[in-house]
């Protein structure tokens, strides 16, 4: 099998313009991404926007402007920036780099905001860059079991339960079987993992230690979604090998996202492992 990998790319950009927008409106950053994709392929932008069940990639919502009440204001000439991930297995990615390596000088549009690309970043550093990176499949796959999980939960994050309701409180449950969802949706063949003994551990064998959560929203074109942000522990205390299983999954969080609305700005998450391997496990 052929390495694939996950990644998680900043795009920065300079307004050309002043321009105020609202804060807190997850959609803007999708748009523009789905734009720049059709730009060289319009088949595949339709149906990254359309078709159900096909999200392999989030994204965040606009950062780097002057935040004031619900609004963002976005500076001529001062960067701001957003991030993508891609969980296709590198094809979106290498089909992006052929792209922006030929097609010179790329516009993106921030809502009213007329941008250019000023730089694309894969490597993690500091700042926004701190958001940049990729990881393999199999090496995601591998990592031992840990005790202790925190995720901090950094853009509005909610469960659809269907029929118009969400619930707002990461539960073990919601949070793992989200990322068992996606990782058996895009894991590459032979990865997938086997649903009915995980579902077990993290409904039986996972517990909510200590947390900090807040509500907050984010505006759609045709709703307001309410969510939660914050930060919440997880003890892991099933047996070894379930525990590495969760373990990669909750690596895997901050490519995939969690909960509803991935590819629209919510449910951005980073994360914190603790405790040793054969720690309490």
């Amino acid at each position: 099998m052929e390495n694939q990998a996950v990644f998680s790319v900043v795009f920065l950009l300079c307004p050309k313009e002043s321009v105020a927008l609202p804060a807190l409106e997850g959609h803007l950053s999708q748009s523009s991404i789905l734009r720049l994709i059709g730009q060289f392929d319009d088949d595949l932008a339709r149906r990254l926007h359309d078709e159900p069940n096909y999200r392999p990639y989030t994204v965040s919502p606009i950062r780097g402007g002057s935040v004031s009440g619900n609004s963002i204001l976005l500076r001529k000439g001062q960067p701001c920036y957003f991030r993508v991930t891609l969980l296709d297995g590198g094809r979106l990615w290498n089909a992006l780099q052929t792209y922006l390596r030929e097609a010179g000088p790329v516009s993106m549009r921030l809502g009213r905001a007329d941008c250019e690309l000023s730089e694309v970043r894969i490597a993690p550093t500091t700042g926004q860059s701190v958001w940049a990176g990729s990881a393999e499949w199999q090496t995601l796959a591998s990592l031992p079991a840990r005790s202790f999980v925190t995720m901090h939960f950094v853009s509005a994050t909610a469960f659809s339960l269907g029929g118009h309701q969400f619930c707002l409180f990461p539960e073990p449950r919601l949070v793992w079987g989200s990322l068992l969802r996606i990782w058996n949706r895009y894991a590459p063949v032979g990865m997938s993992i086997e649903k009915e003994a995980i579902r077990e551990s993290f409904e039986k064998h996972t517990a909510v230690v200590a947390c900090a959560l807040r509500h907050t929203y984010l505006h759609f074109p045709k709703c307001v979604q309410k969510g939660f942000a914050g930060w919440c522990t997880y003890r892991l205390s099933g047996d070894r090998p379930l525990a590495a299983q969760m373990t990669s999954l909750a690596a895997f969080a901050p490519y995939c996202g969690i909960g509803c609305r991935t590819a629209m700005g919510m449910g951005q998450v980073r994360v914190e492992f603790g405790g040793a391997a054969n720690d309490g496990i």
